[in-house]
C-alpha cells in the first residue's frame, strides 16, 4: 500500500498505476497478497515486432 487512510486506502501497481480502494472491501472482502510471502516481483514487459518482406 502506498498510503492508508481512514476511509480508502491507495495502491501504486508496478505500472506506476495509482489505485483507490475503499477499506470496507479490504474488511469484508478476501484479499491476497502475492508478495508478502515471497521476494519473487512481477514485471510487465511489452515486446514489439517489425515485419519486413523484400521482394
Amino acid at each position: 500500500m502506498q498510503e492508508i487512510g481512514l476511509r480508502t486506502s491507495k495502491k501504486l501497481n508496478t505500472g506506476d498505476i495509482s489505485t483507490i480502494i475503499p477499506n470496507s472491501l479490504i474488511t469484508t472482502n478476501k484479499v491476497i497478497n502475492w508478495g508478502h510471502q515471497t521476494r519473487q516481483n512481477r514485471f510487465r514487459i511489452e515486446v514489439g515486432t517489425i515485419y519486413r518482406i523484400d521482394f
